[in-house]
């Protein structure tokens, strides 16, 4: 977590496979899920809670290896 140019960020990063191009496209889309345990509903809903609270939410692939969730507030 942290403060930049006004605005608060949250990044959750993992060091999984990253988000293939498929979830790129899809994720926010309600029920889409690559893994066999998944509902498809946490990022959907994410971005529906956040763009209520007046950010975005991004997704991006890290070079070391993973993926990065951004949520950017106003501060």
């Amino acid at each position: 977590v942290l403060q930049e140019n006004g605005k608060s960020l949250l990044r959750i990063r993992d060091r999984g496979q990253g988000f293939s191009e498929d979830a790129f496209k899809r994720a926010f889309d309600p029920f889409y899920s690559e893994s066999e345990e998944g509902l498809g509903l946490g990022l959907p809903h994410a971005r529906t809670t956040v763009e209520a609270m007046g950010g975005p939410i991004t997704l991006r692939n890290v070079p070391e290896g993973g993926a990065e969730v951004e949520i950017s507030l106003p501060a």
